[in-house]
Parts: C-alpha cells; sequence; structure tokens
C-alpha cells in the first residue's frame, strides 16, 4: 500500500481536519523545537493539520492490518511501513521537504515479520536506511534468489554516521553523502 498523506498540501479528510486543536502542549512543543515564531497561525494550523493526517494514515494502517488478522494472513505476512522523507512545519523557516533537516531526514522504519521467523520486539538503534530494507527481508525471509540477483542487493555507503555523530552534530545539515 503507498499512503501519501501526509504531504503538503496539508489538507486531512473531514473526520480528522479538526481532531487536532492548538494548546499550550503545541505551542511548547513548537518553542523547544526553536521554530522561528511558533504562535504563527499558520505554522499552527500546518501542524494541526499534518497531524491530522497523520492520524488519518494510522487508521488505514490499522484497517489493513485488521484485515490481514480477520483473513488469518496476519502471521505469515511480512509488513514494512516507511516513510521516504519527512515534513518541515516551519522549522528552519521551511515548510515541506527538499531541505536537509533531521525533520526531513529522521523517518518510521518498522517491519514486522513472519511469527515462524521468531524475531519480535527487535529494535536496532543504529542508524538505518532505506536500502537496508530489501537486504534485511531477502535474509530475514531467506528469499530464494539465484546468486546473481544476490549480488545485486548489496550495497556501500558512501557515508554512514553514528549516533555519536549525531549527538555531536546535533543535526545533519552540512553532511552530504
Amino acid at each position: 500500500m503507498h499512503y501519501f498523506d501526509p504531504h503538503f498540501p496539508y489538507n486531512p479528510p473531514p473526520a480528522f481536519t479538526n481532531r487536532f486543536q492548538t494548546d499550550d502542549d503545541l505551542k511548547g512543543f513548537l518553542a523547544a523545537k526553536q521554530f522561528v515564531d511558533p504562535g504563527e497561525p499558520s505554522v499552527l494550523q500546518w501542524n494541526n493539520s499534518y497531524d491530522g493526517e497523520i492520524s488519518f494514515v494510522d487508521s488505514q494502517v490499522e484497517r489493513l492490518l485488521a484485515k490481514l488478522r480477520t483473513t488469518g494472513f496476519y502471521d505469515e505476512s511480512a509488513v514494512v511501513f516507511f516513510s521516504d522523507h519527512g515534513e518541515g512545519l516551519g522549522q528552519h523557516q521551511w515548510v515541506g521537504h527538499g531541505h536537509i533537516h533531521n525533520e526531513q531526514l529522521f523517518v518510521p522504519l518498522i517491519m514486522k515479520l513472519p511469527a515462524a521467523i521468531g524475531r519480535a520486539g527487535e529494535r536496532c538503534r543504529g542508524i538505518v536506511s532505506l536500502v537496508d530494507i530489501l537486504p534485511t527481508l531477502a535474509a530475514a525471509l531467506d528469499l530464494p534468489l539465484a546468486p546473481d540477483k544476490r549480488e545485486n542487493i548489496r550495497y556501500e555507503r558512501d557515508h554512514i554516521l553514528t549516533q555519536n555523530d549525531v549527538e555531536a552534530e546535533g543535526r545533519f545539515d552540512d553532511i552530504v553523502a
């Protein structure tokens, strides 16, 4: 499944439009994240609408997983949930994506493997990338790939960052792969 939401323009379906309202917690969060003007009405609206779109996608993923469960396919399925990029919601005087900041780079990557594999509840604390999906699935599922096809899923990274690098820098702004 491909869910395009949440994505600019932030326009959640009607049932999710007013689900999130500006409150002191949102204003405090925006101030802590160093938004230029966390009280700006457009910034508040973008964040509320973005949260509405996230909530909508959550409800659709929930429907998909429920269908897998009711049809009996959940335990034998591999499910990968990821995003290709995050969104800027007014940080760095930017809305959308295309600039290199943490909010565009740190995105979800969640895998649910078939129950028979016996790997559940594991968490990788290192930095991973979308290029890790295919090799991880191929290895975990022991996919019967021909040797020449298995060669094609190898990859090398031009630049690898450790968690210490991220904490020291505090951001990826000046790092180019």
